[in-house]
């Protein structure tokens, strides 16, 4: 059994039952900002609200470019303009390691 996720990084985090919804509150450092997290069956979304360049300036990932709102391949500078080649390309790879608890699927291919 797990226990109750209550912070994360130092930030809190709060768990609305009724929508699956994670929300990390940034605001102690990052006044109004938060990341929302939601599940639906296998699939994660992922929500930044109120993103600032202080904040978000510099990330790098599937997120994107916080200047360009350009959205890169994983190896940083390919643009990649599909959003399903976009997950595809950032999909989970057994050379990634191992990243939850259980190996469920879907797994990459």
């Amino acid at each position: 059994h797990m226990g109750e996720l209550t912070d994360l990084a130092g930030f809190p985090v709060s768990l609305n039952e009724n929508t699956d919804r994670y929300t990390i509150d940034l605001g102690s450092l990052y006044p109004g900002e938060k990341i929302q997290i939601r599940t639906y069956k296998e699939f994660v979304g992922v929500k930044v609200l109120g993103a600032t360049e202080t904040s978000f300036g510099n990330s790098v990932g599937i997120i994107g470019d916080f200047h360009t709102g350009n959205t890169y391949a994983r190896d940083g500078s390919t643009v990649m303009h599909d959003f399903t080649e976009l997950g595809n390309e950032w999909q989970v790879l057994p050379s990634d390691g191992h990243f939850f608890h259980e190996i469920s699927k879907p797994q990459f291919p």
